[in-house]
């Protein structure tokens, strides 16, 4: 990812960074996946095809070089994963008329990584987390507002709103689940970067090459709301 994103200081991110990993094997084996099932599937079907736990799976796909690759990695390990390379535009979620799809992103990007000439990084949870709760509350579906987002003050704060209500416009429009415009710490992001034209929020990890052509200069008119 990018390495010149501010520190706010004030987040439990930036006060207590979360131990990374590298995940750059299991980023290669899930980009592969995404591949040899040429890209026809969501992202439960490609973890189910990682772990080798697809139900009434067929000769073809088993005979796939990535089928149960990574049954030694939790279903929400890869999760993790796919939403990291999700967010890095290394993947994209076709809506798919409300059946999102995965596929691959940038295609020189998703080399560099084949190549491992790109380090994948990802959090890595404290021993004992239980991913279902946080502060000791359940965590329902739809609570999905990260930390980072709930520090922002101000203006940036007013952007990401601002965001957010565009987002759930462009989702009731599709009939697909908000995060498959663009999930929260992407509207973050931007909101903190005010990105000021289409080549500025190209850079913006999370949105892609296909995200900036479908979306970018609807998402920058109601930026520009924003005063």
């Amino acid at each position: 990812g990018e390495t010149d994103a501010q520190v706010c200081g004030v987040c439990d991110v930036c006060r207590d960074p979360p131990e990374l990993y590298d995940a750059t094997t299991p980023a290669q084996k899930a980009l592969a996946a995404v591949q040899r099932l040429d890209q026809r599937f969501g992202r439960g079907r490609v973890i189910d095809h990682l772990t080798g736990r697809t139900k009434d799976v067929q000769d073809w796909e088993q005979g796939l070089s990535t089928w149960g690759v990574g049954a030694d990695v939790s279903p929400n390990g890869w999760r993790d994963v796919i939403d990291h390379l999700l967010f890095e535009g290394l993947l994209i979620e076709d809506p798919n008329d409300g059946r999102p799809l995965i596929r691959l992103g940038d295609p020189e990007a998703v080399r560099a990584v084949y190549k491992g000439e790109t380090r994948i990084e990802v959090r890595r949870e404290p021993a004992g987390f239980d991913a279902s709760t946080r502060s000791g509350n359940p965590r329902r579906r739809g609570e999905g507002r990260n930390m980072a987002a709930e520090a922002l003050s101000g203006p940036v704060r007013a952007r990401f709103e601002a965001l957010r209500a565009w987002r759930k416009d462009r989702a009731s429009e599709q009939r697909v689940p908000p995060y498959v415009i663009f999930h929260d710490k992407v509207l973050a992001e931007i909101a903190a970067r005010d990105p000021g034209g289409l080549d500025a929020l190209g850079r913006v990890p999370g949105v892609g090459a296909g995200k900036l052509d479908r979306y970018g200069a609807s998402l920058l008119e109601a930026l520009a709301l924003t005063g």
